[in-house]
């Protein structure tokens, strides 16, 4: 009995010891290497439903989209100031729709025409992962275009410069990760501040919690679980002509765990859900329209061992 009872405390003694390694305290910093590239596998499958309601008419409709890209990041420049500039690029974009139980896929020509929207995006951050600047040029020449258009229905809605503004905003964000050394357990919250299509600001917070460490294909990664909800009636100016009578009421809640590699902090694995629940309300001259969408996403972002 005297013997149990002496392993059962000295095993007591060696977990507590054993406890107290993986739980070290460590300073979440990115670590730049001008020159490294960094490829990732990334999947996405999307549930929405819709439900209508028109001149006293039901519809209800479903979709469904799975999609696959290959992302590439490349760290082109570390600066003197200690951030680096980094590009990103989505290639090989491939998916299907499947829209009331048909299925299609995404066609060739319009996956090249999203690649050459978006690509590049490129960032400049610092070691604490605030975004310095950000630009996407093919995609603003895009959008600039489509303001400009004497047809356009986003007109009053978005910005003329909706990614200059976001950049400017961005670079106003405090940093997103914490000053001092964390130990497992420690939660935080990082604000970003975004531009409204009415020309405000509105600050979306991001609950974070240091869960510790763990090895993903056999390199010690920090894990980090963030949690957000973002109310949707902020986004809708009532202000503009296209949205005259019109209310929008709902929110989005997204939740995700990522793998940083502990020696440099980039990203080795993400694990996110998104769902959405919006409410939009017309008051028509002559008839009330309403609609509700619900939409649930997941995505997963693996870094490839090329």
């Amino acid at each position: 009995m005297k013997r149990a009872a002496i392993l059962i405390l000295l095993l007591s003694i060696f977990a507590t010891f054993a406890i107290a390694d993986t739980c070290q305290a460590v300073q979440l910093r990115y670590n730049f290497s001008q020159g490294s590239k960094y490829a990732y596998g990334l999947w996405l499958d999307a549930d929405i439903k819709f439900s209508a309601k028109s001149a006293g008419q039901d519809t209800a409709l479903s979709a469904k989209l799975n999609g696959y890209t290959d992302v590439m990041q490349s760290i082109n420049k570390v600066t003197d100031r200690n951030t680096a500039v980094i590009e990103t690029r989505l290639e090989n974009i491939q998916g299907k729709i499947s829209f009331m139980g048909q299925e299609m896929p995404l066609p060739a020509d319009m996956a090249k025409k999203i690649q050459e929207a978006i690509n590049p995006i490129i960032q400049e951050m610092d070691r604490r992962g605030k975004t310095v600047s950000l630009s996407m040029p093919s995609l603003e020449k895009f959008l600039q275009e489509m303001m400009k258009s004497g047809t356009n229905p986003a007109k009053g809605i978005i910005p003329v410069t909706p990614l200059s503004e976001m950049s400017k905003h961005l670079a106003e964000s405090p940093s997103p990760l914490p000053e001092g050394d964390i130990q497992p357990g420690y939660t935080w919250d990082s604000v970003s501040k975004v531009p409204t299509p009415d020309g405000k600001t509105m600050e979306i917070a991001v609950r974070n919690t240091f869960k510790g460490v763990t090895e993903v294909e056999g390199k010690a990664c920090y894990v980090i679980e963030s949690a957000m909800d973002l109310p949707l009636g902020n986004l809708l100016p009532a202000s503009t002509e296209a949205t005259k009578g019109m209310k929008m009421d709902g929110s989005v809640s997204v939740k995700s765990q990522t793998c940083h590699e502990a020696s440099n902090m980039m990203p080795m694995r993400t694990e996110a859900t998104m769902s959405m629940k919006m409410n939009v309300n017309m008051n028509m001259s002559i008839s009330s329209d309403a609609t509700k969408i619900d939409a649930s996403v997941k995505v997963l972002m693996n870094r490839r061992q090329d």
